[in-house]
């Protein structure tokens, strides 16, 4: 009867079902536009498919740098067996150590200075960091000074582009040959590759809290993991609460189309008064009454929910290929969405269903 209802009167019932369309689509559009803005920014944050965590040795939040001053006492050497321990902590899947100079000097390939970052890594980075060598296995032909300290002059974007060029880029050599060019007792830091990318904090975090309570005793220096799903995680928040305000006011049309339904169903019950009045006088309950008109009002919101849902997937696809934004449309949402849309009919076809089970059967049978 609900579906016949719905039926005999097409044009009618789509104009009805309009704003839960309409308020449903823009949902589901938002929605699948947040879940890929927000993985697009995790894997712009993180890489996709690169779950590794530095932990290093800070102090007052800020990482230490041993390119000046004196080594800190309290820090003691990580070893190959800890390096074992830390393997086995949850949700670690390797580990490796290195030293690092972030703004290494004295380095040159052919007569090209480079004072960029330099690595000291150990037999086990290059799998965690994700690396393979390519070419270049290296000699180290000494350590050299410079006779005149000279800064470059900079009075051009184009000669701070030309300096730039020189002075960027990581260069690894083994851990072995360290104490070459540097000390060989300075402080290890830590490179972890996490089980999964949703690991990567529990990961970071575990190796950190390890190294603080077998290798540091100074407790001025600790070692903290470089925690980038939880930076992840702060900026798909801001960009989720500027997109939650939208989500918010796409609802406004369900509520219209709620009103809209409420009004078509008073309609209906009016053009209709007979057929309930005959209904009642032959036996039928008010509960029967009340329930066929609540029905009638779901299924035409849950028609409403599921045209919504289609037009919202299309819309986001739509929206990915011509501004080249990222989506994922999401299981949970839409059959959230059919839900709602079907407690919208429910409760704004309430008040036009108890007058119809409330209607006297003698009146609306005189009732032309």
């Amino acid at each position: 009867l609900a579906l016949q209802g719905v039926w005999s009167h097409k044009l009618r019932s789509f104009l009805t079902m309009l704003g839960i369309i309409i308020g449903i689509a823009a949902i589901i559009t938002i929605v699948s536009t947040i879940r890929g803005t927000n993985e697009q920014i995790k894997q712009n944050l993180i890489g996709a498919g690169n779950d590794m965590v530095q932990v290093q040795l800070t102090q007052d939040g800020s990482t230490v740098d041993f390119s000046y001053g004196e080594l800190p006492e309290g820090i003691a050497a990580i070893t190959s067996a800890m390096r074992d321990e830390m393997d086995a902590l949850p949700g670690v899947s390797a580990v490796a150590m290195y030293r690092q100079r972030t703004w290494a000097d004295g380095i040159y390939a052919g007569n090209q200075s480079f004072t960029g970052t330099l690595n000291g890594v150990d037999d086990h980075y290059l799998s965690v960091a994700g690396y393979q060598v390519n070419y270049g296995p290296f000699t180290v032909v000494g350590v050299v000074s410079q006779r005149v300290i000279s800064q470059p002059v900079i009075n051009s974007v184009e000669d701070y582009q030309m300096y730039a060029r020189t002075t960027s880029g990581t260069v690894m050599i083994p851990e072995s040959c360290w104490p070459i060019a540097f000390r060989y007792d300075e402080p290890m830091n830590v490179a972890v590759r996490a089980s999964s990318t949703n690991d990567m904090t529990k990961a970071g975090s575990g190796v950190a809290d390890y190294l603080n309570s077998q290798v540091v005793t100074n407790r001025q220096l600790t070692y903290q993991a470089q925690d980038l799903l939880k930076q992840a995680s702060e900026l798909q928040s801001l960009s989720e609460t500027t997109n939650r305000q939208l989500i918010w006011i796409a609802a406004i049309s369900l509520v219209v189309g709620g009103i809209g339904v409420m009004n078509i169903m008073l309609v209906s019950v009016t053009e209709r008064t007979r057929e309930i009045g005959l209904k009642i006088a032959i036996g039928a309950r008010k509960s029967r009454i009340l329930w066929q008109f609540l029905t009638e009002a779901a299924v035409l919101t849950s028609l409403g929910g599921l045209l919504g849902v289609l037009c919202g997937i299309g819309l986001a696809e739509m929206l990915s290929h011509v501004m080249g934004t990222a989506v994922a449309i999401s299981a949970p949402a839409c059959i959230v969405a059919v839900a709602f849309s079907m407690v919208i009919g429910i409760v704004f076809g309430l008040v036009p269903a108890v007058k119809a089970s409330r209607l006297n059967p003698i009146e609306a049978l005189r009732r032309e």
